[in-house]
């Protein structure tokens, strides 16, 4: 059996040398493992694969629709894809006599042990809520390998295998940029970078509105928190005119408000707080996901609020929604007055108590200007 280690560039695949593999190992995009070298990473995953092959040639033989065995098996192709703030993807290519199958392993180090937890419940819980919708990258299982060096030094990898997405990339915005057609960079590993087109970047923003309303519990108050634009929580996929998205990771999943459920004077509330808070994370990225904040234009609050409200009709019609109808929070929107609607934004962003200062700071100098634009759009909405 022949496993190769690779890394992605150009769309071409780049094989790693034994020098390259004595290279320290990033744990972030800017910061280095103590001990830990490339190798280490890659041996870790290639292990993992083995300690696990009956259980993935499964997979792979539901993926090729035939049976796979281990005496089919050519070739393995481990690519290194992206190491993230959180956690590392590698890109699994297994190749065989009876079709191909790849799948992603998502990789965290042991001290992030309550992010992998978190991580595999959260998707656990989201993937059943809305499987029909496809909405989220299918979770296969779940394990660990440790490395224990001769001078002393152990760590271990902690492992999602899940179902890789095919064709879908990257995206962040682009500074500087006012219209649609300008904002928005797709990160194409095969074809280079490019510029969304304008129907594409306006997708984009209703889809994040619609799967994050989406996965709102109007029971609980429940919702994604905490993602980001600059680590790449979502993917889009644009082949053959069409645009999809994907919400790559769930890092968390809390009430919107602290708050006892049965002590919420209106439970429209809370979702009003959601509402705002989604549409401020919303704007926020980094210059190619590490660089410096962007705030994106106002054009992407009326395709974010479609989405928001076409998912909400849908809770609605499949009985979730039992509050009230989508167009009583509708109502409930325009009938704040522009001071109104401000002061809750307000509010809504100093719960945001986890944001770096740079990012606080970008919001401090746009806050008022995006509750003008948000007033704007929820005064001219209708469903």
């Amino acid at each position: 059996m022949i496993i190769d280690y690779l890394i992605r560039a150009s769309g071409k695949d780049l094989p790693l040398d034994k020098e390259a593999l004595t290279l320290p190992f990033r744990i972030t995009p800017t910061q280095s493992h103590p001990f830990l070298l490339l190798g280490d990473y890659f041996q870790s995953i290639e292990a993992f694969i083995l300690e696990n092959i009956d259980l993935l040639l499964e997979i792979a033989g539901k993926l090729c629709d035939t049976t796979i065995t281990r005496t089919d098996i050519e070739k393995i192709m481990i690519r290194a894809q992206k190491h993230g703030a959180f956690h590392h993807v590698a890109e699994i290519e297994l190749a065989s006599r009876n079709g191909r199958a790849k799948f992603a392993l998502a990789a965290f180090l042991s001290s992030n042990r309550r992010w992998f937890d978190r991580e595999y419940r959260n998707l656990k819980l989201l993937e059943k809520r809305a499987k029909q919708l496809q909405l989220l990258p299918e979770l296969y299982f779940r394990g660990q390998h440790t490395i224990k060096r001769a001078g002393g030094g152990t760590e271990t990898f902690l492992f999602l295998a899940m179902e890789w997405l095919e064709g879908f990339h990257e995206w962040h915005f682009r500074e500087h940029a006012a219209a649609p057609e300008d904002s928005i960079v797709i990160w194409d590993q095969d074809c280079g970078h490019r510029l969304a087109h304008r129907e594409q970047a306006q997708e984009i923003f209703r889809q994040v509105g619609f799967i994050l309303t989406i996965f709102y519990d109007p029971e609980n108050f429940f919702r994604v928190a905490r993602w980001q634009h600059a680590a790449g929580d979502f993917v889009v996929n644009t082949d053959h005119g069409h645009t999809k998205l994907k919400l790559t990771t769930v890092r968390h999943y809390g009430p919107i408000v602290d708050l006892e459920v049965d002590n919420v004077p209106d439970p429209l509330m809370p979702l009003t707080f959601f509402f705002l808070e989604l549409a401020t994370l919303a704007r926020l990225d980094r210059q190619e996901g590490v660089g410096k904040c962007l705030w994106c234009g106002n054009w992407c609050l009326q395709p974010l609020a479609t989405g928001i409200f076409e998912a909400l009709q849908l809770k609605a019609e499949h009985g979730e929604f039992l509050h009230r109808r989508p167009l009583e929070f509708l109502a409930l929107l325009k009938s704040f007055s522009l001071g109104e609607l401000s002061a809750l934004l307000e509010y809504t962003i100093s719960s945001l108590d986890y944001l770096d200062s740079e990012t606080v700071g970008l919001l401090s100098t746009n806050w008022r200007e995006n509750a003008k634009d948000l007033w704007q759009v929820i005064q001219r909405f209708q469903i």
